[in-house]
């Protein structure tokens, strides 16, 4: 961060903000899928009841488990794992 007689300059606090984001935004998701991580989800969907309840709407959840996936990486590997897992999450996105 530069500063010119004590003060800092506004790139330098926009650099900070979009620092700030993405931090926040690595906080909240799954490094490998991208998908909201288990605390950040179920404060979304506390959310997402709340709001839909306040206007009276509809709301669905989706669950979806993916049987003997711990079979599918000592099978076949990790990596073919973490490749299934990132495979799902797009389709999910």
């Amino acid at each position: 961060m530069q500063r010119c007689n004590g003060l800092i300059s506004a790139q330098d606090i926009k650099g900070k903000k979009i620092g700030n984001f993405e931090e926040n935004i690595r906080r909240k998701r799954d490094s490998l899928t991208g998908l909201l991580n288990h605390a950040s989800f179920h404060t979304e969907l506390a959310q997402s009841f709340k709001f839909a309840k306040s206007r009276k709407i509809p709301i669905a959840l989706l669950i979806m488990d993916i049987d003997y996936f711990h079979a599918i990486n000592h099978r076949y590997s990790y990596e073919f794992g973490d490749f299934i897992l990132e495979s799902i999450a797009v389709t999910l996105k």
